[in-house]
């Protein structure tokens, strides 16, 4: 049993996953149920892998992800040198 953090789609109470089954290497069906015993949703859902990050050192030549770039902010805009800094204010 996982807790996950979306909520209920009524209630906005926790969503536990009360079982799964795995589709295929990246797909997942999962059955969820609201913690909220008063409100009583049950429902199905998928986790799916959709992009890959970083390429695995043991790759399954049956699975081809696309591959995306995440691009981190290093700096906060107020501290990159072409700004002023809000802490001189």
């Amino acid at each position: 049993m996982a807790l996950i953090k979306n909520p209920c789609p009524h209630c906005e109470s926790s969503l536990i996953i009360r079982s799964s089954e795995q589709e295929s290497p990246i797909v997942k069906r999962i059955y969820l149920q609201c913690k909220n015993l008063a409100c009583g949703f049950t429902g199905q859902g998928f986790l799916s892998i959709e992009s890959e990050i970083s390429p695995p050192s043991i790759p399954n030549i049956k699975i081809n992800l696309p591959r995306v770039v995440i691009r981190k902010k290093i700096l906060c805009d107020y501290a990159r040198p072409d700004k002023k800094s809000y802490a001189h204010h």
